[in-house]
């Protein structure tokens, strides 16, 4: 690098520092303030357990299909059937249900359906989960994979169909 090259790369260093001072001191964001308090340790949920778990009050259980999910749900209170939601790209009503505006069968709205258009429902998971649906937008699933979600299923859903049943069939 030559001496030209070097001092203007200081002088730009020098100016964005100057910039960014000078953005700082004359910005309506005062970093101190208690509507921002960044200097605050976090007040949420999430920084208590961290907070908690650093002191060794509490742990967090490893579960070989899920990882540390359920305990941490748990930890938090969260119930675990709020993180499971369903939709279809393909659906012929995927203009209003997508990505950003699921229909969940954990809501009110999905127990308030007909029973023939939960068991359609119920239906589809289950040729998906099973691998009767062996297309190629489901190989991404693992069997342990599928294997979970039945499990997860089992355990949170007692209206399931009779096919979901441990005694009845396995993914």
């Amino acid at each position: 690098m030559t001496w030209k090259t070097a001092a203007t790369l200081a002088l730009l260093v020098w100016m964005a520092a100057t910039a960014a001072r000078a953005q700082l001191t004359d910005s309506v964001i005062e970093p101190g303030h208690p509507a921002i308090a960044y200097g605050a340790p976090a007040a949420d949920l999430v920084a208590a357990l961290n907070r908690r778990l650093a002191a060794g009050e509490v742990r967090l259980a490893f579960e070989e299909r899920t990882g540390y999910l359920r305990s941490l749900l748990g930890a938090l209170d969260v119930p675990i059937e709020s993180q499971i939601a369903l939709f279809s790209g393909t659906s012929l009503q995927s203009r209003i249900i997508n990505s950003r505006n699921p229909r969940t069968i954990y809501s009110d709205a999905f127990d308030a359906l007909p029973a023939a258009a939960r068991d359609a429902v119920y239906r589809r998971l289950w040729q998906i989960l099973s691998g009767q649906d062996a297309t190629p937008k489901y190989a991404r699933l693992s069997a342990a994979d599928r294997l979970a979600i039945v499990e997860i299923l089992r355990d949170t859903k007692k209206d399931l169909p009779a096919v979901f049943s441990p005694a009845v069939s396995r993914p």
